[in-house]
């Protein structure tokens, strides 16, 4: 669940969430098959068209070829973000992929989020 928070229409808007969830099967990830995932992300949107800052995170948990499980990470750096009219967020920058094996680094990430209800504030 996400909430995001703008205090003024002038200024940023501060975004943070985290869950997790599994797979259908077939689902995979560089040939990799995907049980579930883990996330989590923190970011700081300045009014359009302004950047952003902050991180985020995906665990994508799967199995190898010997059924052992395998720990994906992809971690990155928000570049950019925007937030639409509907409460969707959608954030872009740079990650880094870590295959369990081997990283590649400076991958370009986008991704979006959409939240049921759209809070303004935190939580009571």
């Amino acid at each position: 669940m996400a909430w995001a928070g703008t205090a003024f229409a002038q200024e940023s808007s501060y975004l943070a969430g985290a869950g997790g969830g599994s797979f259908p099967p077939g689902a995979t990830f560089n040939g990799v098959p995907l049980t579930g995932m883990r996330f989590g992300f923190g970011i700081d949107i300045s009014p359009p068209p302004g950047p952003a800052s902050g991180d985020f995170e995906t665990t994508l948990l799967g199995l190898n070829g010997q059924g052992q499980p395998q720990i994906i990470t992809i971690e990155g750096k928000v570049a950019s973000g925007s937030i639409g009219s509907t409460g969707d967020v959608l954030f872009t920058g740079a990650s880094t992929v870590d295959m369990g094996t081997a990283a590649l680094r400076g991958t370009a990430s986008r991704s979006r989020c959409r939240s049921r209800q759209t809070h303004r504030g935190m939580p009571k």
